[in-house]
């Protein structure tokens, strides 16, 4: 009985340094280009716990079709926004972009962020920045086949209009 009571305790002396002590809390790693200085280091949980609040979207009106009870919406999915056709009140949404950069010309240079084609609403113009830098360029999207086209397309740094997509 002694021998047992011996192991026991010797098991209850060791095994916690050995496979039952708890693992250090994981941390945020800083960006690279950040440098920190007396700022203890942040739990994982604090990110986990407010994530819910930092990661949310929202839909804006974009644009009116000009002839049917239609529109397109904007909803931002990550870090960029995406257009959106609802085909009449009450319907759902159906993507129409697929685009990483940003689109719409930023929210505060235009209020008309895109338009349908006047006419029959059978393309969107929109505006996209096609390199990140705020460089935004117009673009027309085929409803029917879904494929953005430049209106102008550019060679170099210079533009060149003779490759007008209006037609």
């Amino acid at each position: 009985m002694r021998h047992l009571l011996r192991s026991l305790v010797l098991v209850a002396l060791v095994c916690p340094s050995v496979g039952w002590a708890q693992d250090a809390p994981a941390v945020l790693t800083p960006p690279p280009g950040f440098l920190l200085d007396g700022m203890p280091p942040v739990p994982q949980a604090i990110d986990e716990a407010v994530a819910p609040y930092n990661r949310y979207r929202f839909a804006t009106l974009v644009a009116w079709h000009p002839s049917r009870r239609e529109m397109v919406v904007g909803t931002t999915f990550g870090e960029t926004m995406q257009y959106h056709r609802v085909a009449g009140p009450g319907m759902a949404r159906t993507q129409l972009t697929f685009i990483d950069e940003g689109l719409g010309g930023g929210q505060r240079r235009s209020a008309y962020p895109a338009t349908f084609e006047r006419a029959a609403g059978r393309y969107l113009v929109f505006q996209r920045d096609r390199d990140g830098k705020s460089n935004f360029q117009n673009y027309r999207l085929d409803l029917d086949s879904g494929t953005p086209r430049a209106l102008i397309r550019r060679s170099g740094s210079v533009r060149d209009r003779s490759q007008s997509l209006w037609r």
